[in-house]
């Protein structure tokens, strides 16, 4: 476990070089959560269509969505999504001074999870 997804809308100019956002995210999952390295796994959503607002080319979104197995107190999940939150403000800091993005976490418990 955890799923990661990272939605952009396709004017974030650092989305060309994901992998170590990712392995700074899957690193900070590992020590805060805990979790395994091995569970973690990362995907990279880039949306071509989108409409922020009014809809002008300097709007658009970054959104980091975790998925993890229930168990987990509130607080600690609130403190990982502020840590995630500085992370995603680090990896995009030039689409952030350049542009006006929407940027958000969501972490979220899986309550029916069954894999093979």
């Amino acid at each position: 476990m955890p799923h990661i997804k990272l939605a952009l809308s396709n004017n974030m100019q650092e989305r060309d070089d994901i992998q170590d956002f990712f392995q700074e995210c899957h690193t900070l999952l590992v020590r805060e959560l805990p979790t395994q390295l091995d569970s973690c796994k990362s995907r990279l959503l880039v949306h071509d269509v989108f409409r922020v607002g009014d809809g002008i080319h300097h709007n658009g979104f970054i959104h980091l969505e975790v998925r993890i197995l229930p168990g987990r107190e509130d607080t600690l999940l609130n403190e990982i999504s502020a840590n995630l939150l500085k992370l995603l403000q680090k990896h995009f800091a030039q689409s952030l001074m350049t542009l006006k993005p929407a940027t958000s976490v969501e972490i979220a418990t899986l309550q029916h999870y069954h894999k093979v």
